[in-house]
């Protein structure tokens, strides 16, 4: 018999995957600065715009190597940002779930359905397809619950990580430094 938990990330899944697909027609111009970075990385032209300047315009430089390593051709860039966004999305919605279910006093299994459903029907969250957003929100999640749980060093991967994604993550790895 499967338990609750289970179940529930099963329906979060099962729910989610659809709406990944869904997600993945909308296309906004923004995510293409760092596609252009990740094609010349790699390309071994390095982490530049144009070649021959170095200039750092991407405000994720970890997300452009990442496509960039994943990238063999400048046509699935797109794609690999969609899925790596679509499956960032579908992770967050458990992970959100996960930690509303153990707030005291609620009843953890709706609140987590439905909190997992706010955030995978989230319009931000959907038109964010292709950026590194949803991916930047699950290490930050992550390393805040796992700071709530004296887990300090897995946190401090975790948003040290999410900076690197974008450099805002300071704010949260800051709060999680403070409460040590």
């Amino acid at each position: 018999m499967i338990g609750a938990r289970r179940q529930l990330d099963l329906v979060v899944l099962a729910f989610g995957v659809p709406l990944v697909a869904l997600y993945s027609r909308v296309n906004v111009d923004d995510p293409f600065i760092t596609f252009r970075y990740a094609w010349n990385f790699a390309t071994g032209n390095g982490l530049v715009f144009n070649v021959g300047e170095r200039v750092l315009g991407t405000t994720s430089p970890l997300f452009a190597i990442l496509l960039g390593m994943l990238s063999h051709r400048v046509e699935v860039i797109p794609l690999i940002a969609h899925g790596i966004s679509g499956a960032a999305l579908i992770a967050m919605a458990l992970l959100i779930s996960r930690v509303v279910g153990e707030i005291p006093g609620i009843y953890s299994n709706k609140a987590g359905a439905t909190a997992s459903l706010f955030v995978l029907t989230s319009p931000l969250l959907a038109q964010a397809q292709g950026f590194e957003l949803n991916l930047y929100l699950v290490f930050v999640l992550a390393g805040i619950r796992l700071g709530t749980r004296e887990r300090t060093g897995w946190a401090g991967i975790c948003l040290a990580v999410a900076v690197l994604f974008r450099a805002d993550a300071f704010i949260p790895a800051a709060l999680i430094g403070l409460r040590t």
